[in-house]
C-alpha cells in the first residue's frame, strides 16, 4: 500500500486549551467499537487533554458510493479541495476501491470528549452497526453514534438527519512539548504492525505505543482506530516523513516530495501549494 501525496503547506492557529488533565496518550478501544449493547465511556471518544479544537486527520478507503473527494468530504465533513491536495487524487474522477485517503477534519471539544461531527441522512437499512463498520469504517463506534441521536437502531426512519461523531484527538501539553503537531486516526489494514505503520507516517512505533496506551503485544484491531502523532520535524531533516516543516516555518504534506516549487523555463511546477488558516 503506497500513498501518492502532493504538498499541502499551511498555517495552523491552534485554540486555547481545554482545563482536562495533560495525558499524553489515549485508551485503545479495542473490541467494544462495534458492540452496540456496551456502554464504555471510552467508546464514545478520544478525552478532551489538550486545545479545544486543532487540526486532525483520519483515514478511510475508497468504496462506492463514497470513492471521490466531493462524497467522502460529505460523509466525513471536511473539503474536498483539501482531499484533492493531500492525496494527489482527481477532483472529478472515482478514486480506485480500496486506495486509502488522508482526510483532514475540524477536532474539536464536545463536554470531555473530542469528535468531527458529520451529519448523515439514514438510507433503506442503516443500522447504527452498519453505520459504524460499513460506512464510517470504524471511524465512529455504535456507542458514540446512539449517544448523539434518539432513534432505536432498527428504526431509524429513512431521511432522517443524523449526526455521526468522527473519532478525532488533539495533541496534549505533554505530547505538544514533545514535538507533536498533530494526530491522525489511522485504520489498520490487514497485515499491519505498529512498525509497518510507523514507517508509513515517518515516526518511531513507540511513539504510536506511547499515543494509544498500549504495548507491543496489544493486538491491532481492524475497524478500530489507532493514533499516529505526526512530529514538528524539519524536512530536510526527516525526508521521508508525512508531516515536515520546510525551511520558511510552514508545514509540508508530502510523500517523497521537496518542499521547494520548482521553477522551469517560467513554468509552475505540478506540486499544489494550499494554505490553511
Amino acid at each position: 500500500m503506497e500513498l501518492a501525496f502532493s504538498i499541502l503547506l499551511f498555517s495552523f492557529l491552534f485554540a486555547s486549551l481545554s482545563h482536562q488533565p495533560a495525558y499524553c496518550q489515549q485508551t485503545y478501544i479495542n473490541e467494544t467499537r462495534l458492540d452496540c449493547d456496551a456502554n464504555a465511556a471510552f467508546s464514545k471518544g478520544y478525552l478532551c487533554n489538550g486545545p479545544q479544537t486543532c487540526q486532525s486527520f483520519v483515514t478511510f478507503r475508497s468504496r462506492k458510493p463514497y470513492n471521490t473527494p466531493v462524497r467522502i468530504a460529505s460523509l466525513l465533513a471536511s473539503e474536498a479541495s483539501d482531499i484533492v491536495a493531500i492525496n494527489n487524487v482527481s477532483a472529478e474522477s472515482a478514486i480506485p476501491p480500496d486506495k486509502m485517503i488522508i482526510i483532514p477534519v475540524t477536532c474539536s471539544c464536545f463536554g470531555n470528549i473530542y469528535k468531527n461531527p458529520a451529519p448523515y441522512t439514514v438510507k433503506p437499512g442503516d443500522t447504527y452497526y452498519i453505520l459504524a463498520k460499513e460506512i464510517y469504517q470504524g471511524l465512529s463506534t455504535c456507542q458514540a453514534v446512539i449517544s448523539q441521536n434518539y432513534y432505536e437502531g432498527e428504526k431509524m426512519p429513512v431521511g432522517v438527519e443524523l449526526q455521526v461523531p468522527i473519532r478525532c484527538a488533539c495533541p496534549s501539553k505533554n505530547q505538544t512539548a514533545n514535538g507533536v503537531i498533530s494526530l491522525v486516526s489511522y485504520m489498520p489494514a490487514e497485515g499491519d504492525t505498529l512498525t509497518r505503520m510507523g514507517e508509513l507516517f515517518g515516526v518511531s512505533p513507540q511513539s504510536i505505543m506511547d499515543a494509544n496506551s498500549i504495548s507491543q503485544n496489544t493486538t491491532v484491531n481492524l475497524f478500530t482506530p489507532i493514533l499516529i502523532p505526526l512530529l514538528d520535524e524539519s524536512c530536510p531533516v526527516s525526508p521521508t516523513s508525512f508531516f515536515c516543516r520546510c525551511s520558511n516555518g510552514q508545514f509540508s504534506y508530502r510523500y517523497g516530495n521537496s518542499c521547494e516549487v520548482d521553477d522551469k523555463d517560467g513554468e509552475d511546477s505540478p506540486v499544489k501549494l494550499i494554505i490553511l488558516l
